[in-house]
């Protein structure tokens, strides 16, 4: 499944990648939320989303 990311300021939502961001994503793994963040040469970076 490939789910849409609509691109907004990290002031109005609290989340900001620094670097050069070549994809991000989410996933689910045992009842817990994702966010998969690809940088250019660099290795993958999963933040735990905390609700």
């Amino acid at each position: 499944m490939v789910l849409a990311f609509k691109a907004i300021s990290g002031k109005e939502s609290g989340f900001f990648a620094s670097g050069d961001v070549k994809g991000m994503g989410a996933i689910s793994k045992d009842e817990n939320k994702y966010i998969i963040v690809v940088r250019n040469n660099e290795e993958v970076s999963y933040l735990k989303i905390n609700k």
